[in-house]
C-alpha cells in the first residue's frame, strides 16, 4: 500500500532537458551529418531480448538536436552494432568482442558522421540512419562518398523499433 508520497534520491541521475526538445524539420535523406551518441541502453523486444537502442543527436545546424535512433541486437543486426561501435571508437577494427557498460561506452564515444534516411513508423515519418562512420575530428574520414553508404549499410532487423 502506498504512503501517498514520493520519496527518492535522484543524485547522479541524468535529467531530460525538456527545453531542448527538437521541433524542427527532419534532416534531408542521403546527406552526411555530424552527430554524437547521447544514449545507449537495453531495449528488449519479444523477438530480440538483447535489443539495444542507440540515440544520436545531430550536432550541426540547421538540424542540431534532431534525434536519430537505431536498434540493434547481437544476431540479425550485429553488423550494424559493430559499425556503430567501430565508428564511436570503442571497438577496434578486427576485434570480435566487447565487454563494456553502456555508461562506459557513452563516456568513450567519439563524434560520428551519419547518413540519414526516413522511415514511416505507426503513421509518423521519422529520421534514422543508414550508415555511421567515424567523425571528422581526428579520423581518417574526410568526405564520405555515396559508394560507402552501400558498402557499410544494412537495415536488416530494424522493422520492430518499438517507439
Amino acid at each position: 500500500m502506498g504512503s501517498g508520497k514520493l520519496s527518492r534520491n535522484y543524485e547522479g541521475v541524468d535529467r531530460f532537458d525538456t527545453g531542448r526538445i527538437y521541433t524542427g524539420e527532419l534532416p534531408k535523406p542521403g546527406v552526411w551529418y555530424e552527430a554524437k551518441l547521447v544514449s545507449a541502453e537495453d531495449h528488449p523486444t519479444k523477438a530480440n531480448p538483447d535489443n539495444v537502442q542507440w540515440l544520436f543527436l545531430i550536432t550541426e545546424p540547421p538540424y542540431e538536436g534532431c534525434p536519430i535512433y537505431k536498434h540493434t541486437n547481437g544476431t540479425t543486426t550485429a553488423s550494424n552494432e559493430i559499425q556503430i561501435l567501430e565508428a564511436i571508437g570503442v571497438l577496434g577494427k578486427g576485434k570480435n568482442s566487447i565487454d563494456m557498460t553502456f555508461p562506459s561506452i557513452l563516456k568513450k564515444a567519439k563524434p560520428v558522421l551519419l547518413s540519414v534516411t526516413h522511415e514511416e513508423y505507426q503513421g509518423v515519418t521519422r529520421a534514422k540512419f543508414r550508415t555511421v562512420l567515424p567523425g571528422r575530428g581526428g579520423s581518417s574520414v574526410s568526405s564520405p562518398s555515396s559508394d560507402e553508404d552501400e558498402v557499410f549499410s544494412s537495415d536488416a532487423g530494424d522493422d520492430e523499433e518499438p517507439f
